[in-house]
């Protein structure tokens, strides 16, 4: 459950499959939050514990300005893997490799791959997932819960690095951003940079669904990708399944430079 390269040394936590510890070794830091509900780079899924199933979160009305009611009380529930296989980690040409077996909610199964390249200082993080088509509310999330204290955070937004809520107009949204390249968040001694290749939706501060937020809370140094979900009703697909890639790949740096990430 242990691998390590010049510059990190990852721990894979045997519950959630996800990392518990991610310490930097030039930096002499480790980097993954030590407590909360979710470790770092672990799968998580979520439904609705309604009748009125999304209905409950947002429930469209024509005859309103603002097209409909937005509801704070939705009753989410969240679950991440039950039970969790780890294979023996192997040495590659392009670094050395984790491998988990996850049985967990909304998959048939899921597979997640850390590898620590031998040339970079950096981590990969792969989950393929085979996914179980489902048209009620549902959502996949990855989080990367950071060991930083009073973390600033940026965004990558149409090519143009933004600070979140101090930088944004009122009214726009809070609850999610969907991000360009990367997305970063800093203490003023260490800074990760996560880039999302393959769901740009990022929730800053947690997980955010459902807040309808006006103001960003940023107290909690955490970026979560918002993998895959079918709450919105127009243009998308009601269900999502077979196998789906989300790739994440993520460096530490003692200060942040957006020309860097």
């Amino acid at each position: 459950g242990v691998i390590e390269n010049a510059w990190y040394r990852v721990e894979i936590d045997p519950v959630s499959g996800g990392l518990r510890s991610w310490y930097d070794k030039e930096l002499r830091r480790e980097l993954a939050r030590q407590d909360g509900p979710w470790r770092l780079g672990q799968y998580v899924y979520e439904w609705i514990d309604h009748p009125d199933d999304r209905r409950a979160l947002f429930a469209l009305n024509f005859d309103r300005e603002d097209f409909g009611v937005r509801h704070t009380d939705t009753p989410f529930r969240r679950q991440g893997p039950t039970a969790v296989e780890l294979l023996p980690a192997r040495i590659t040409p392009g670094g050395v490799v984790l491998e988990a077996r996850l049985q967990a909610p909304g998959s048939h199964w899921v597979r997640v791959r850390y590898t620590l390249p031998h040339h970079e200082k950096a981590l990969h993080i792969d989950m393929l997932l085979d996914k179980t088509f489902v048209t009620l509310a549902e959502a996949v999330y990855v989080p990367f819960p950071l060991a930083l204290q009073k973390p600033q955070f940026h965004l990558d937004l149409n090519g143009v690095p933004l600070e979140p809520e101090a930088e944004q107009l009122p009214g726009s949204c809070r609850d999610w951003y969907g991000i360009h390249r990367w997305a970063e968040v800093g203490d003023g001694e260490v800074s990760v940079t996560l880039v999302p290749l393959d769901s740009p939706l990022i929730q800053v501060g947690g997980i955010t669904s459902g807040r309808w937020a006006h103001t960003l809370d940023t107290s909690e140094a955490t970026l979560v990708s918002w993998g895959l979900h079918n709450h919105w009703d127009t243009n998308f697909k009601a269900s999502q399944g077979e196998q789906l890639l989300l790739r994440y790949a993520l460096t530490s740096s003692a200060g942040y430079d957006p020309a860097a990430s």
